[in-house]
């Protein structure tokens, strides 16, 4: 479990992947964090106080005060997957952490079987892009 409040290794992990902090000096002194994956980007992370907050344009979602490897993973491909690549993990583009875990479960699978039978060529190339992005994640 990691708890973005009081471990700066959480920052760490997110600016290992790419992210960049968009923290203003008014942030910074209530303890609030913010981090985007470009720096005029939409979507963007959260960390105070109350926990870690995903938000996109008028779209909030709670992840609550502690996050496991898992739930990271599934924000790390919120962010980083197109919107189409990403419906395949949840068809309303949600960040739905435990949903998203699961269809990746079954993605990986169904990967794993098109790559096994040479078959269906375009979809088994966008489940490899999902399947690769999710494998790329380092959090040491």
């Amino acid at each position: 479990m990691l708890n973005p409040q009081t471990n700066e290794s959480f920052a760490q992990i997110l600016l290992s992947n790419g992210f960049v902090e968009t923290s203003s000096s008014t942030e910074k002194a209530k303890e609030k964090r913010t981090f985007k994956l470009h720096k005029n980007s939409k979507k963007k992370i959260t960390i105070d106080l109350n926990g870690v907050k995903v938000i996109n344009s008028k779209k909030i979602f709670d992840a609550g005060k502690e996050l496991n490897k898992d739930y990271l993973k599934a924000m790390l491909l919120y962010f980083k997957l197109s919107s189409s690549d990403f419906k395949e993990l949840n068809s309303n583009n949600n960040l739905d952490f435990e949903e998203v875990n699961e269809k990746f479960k079954i993605t990986a699978r169904e990967y794993l079987r098109l790559r096994a039978t040479n078959s269906n060529l375009l979809r088994k190339v966008k489940l490899e892009r999902i399947v690769q992005l999710y494998n790329t994640f380092k959090f040491d």
